[in-house]
């Protein structure tokens, strides 16, 4: 049995775990931060759709960009597209949350309540 190198684990796997630990930790606190206040303090709104998008390895990740307007202000942001389930278009208008503290963070209606979503 071949033995395992403590030199090799401490300098070369150790540097590559921490930060993927403490990388996901810290997304899943802030995703976890968002999503309540969007319950707390979310609003729906209607959105406008202006683009659709995808990305990741042969963009197999659909995704919506659409705008809104909250007083005087304008936002952009994306959600996720089912094109397989969706009969979306240009200028179609979706229902999304806000956070009315902060309303440049928004999610489309279907993923705030999506399963997923509710960690």
């Amino acid at each position: 049995m071949a033995k395992i190198n403590r030199d090799y684990i401490l300098y070369t796997v150790l540097p590559i775990a921490i930060p993927i630990v403490i990388g996901t930790l810290y997304v899943s606190i802030h995703t976890a931060n968002r999503n309540e206040l969007l319950r707390e303090n979310g609003e729906y709104i209607e959105a406008v759709i202006y683009k659709f998008d995808s990305y990741g390895k042969g963009g197999r990740h659909k995704m919506i960009c659409y705008k809104y307007i909250v007083g005087d202000t304008e936002y952009e942001s994306w959600g996720k597209w089912y094109p397989r389930s969706d009969t979306l278009f240009w200028g179609d208008t979706i229902v999304i949350i806000y956070n009315k503290e902060n309303p440049a963070h928004s999610k489309t209606k279907r993923d705030f309540e999506s399963p997923l979503w509710r960690q």
